[in-house]
């Protein structure tokens, strides 16, 4: 009976380091969140090249397939 108080009482009243740990982020990971750094910024702004490539490449993969469906039932 005494074992499962005393471990009521560890959960019950956490240390001031824990508490300080929750309720005052450091600064860093505060940095992290509100400046994204500009290399990720550039990664959403600026599309790869090889990405518009793709997208070229379907694009043109589309235009073939229906020239030949429609030479095929002319």
């Amino acid at each position: 009976m005494q074992q499962t108080l005393k471990q009521s009482g560890t959960v019950a009243e956490p240390t001031s380091r824990s508490l300080d740990m929750v309720a005052e982020p450091t600064s860093r990971s505060l940095d992290m969140v509100a400046e994204p750094t500009s290399r990720s910024l550039d990664m959403v702004a600026e599309p790869t090249s090889r990405s518009l490539d793709m997208v070229d490449l379907r694009y043109l993969l589309i235009c073939f397939s229906l020239e030949n469906f429609s030479r095929q039932y002319q």
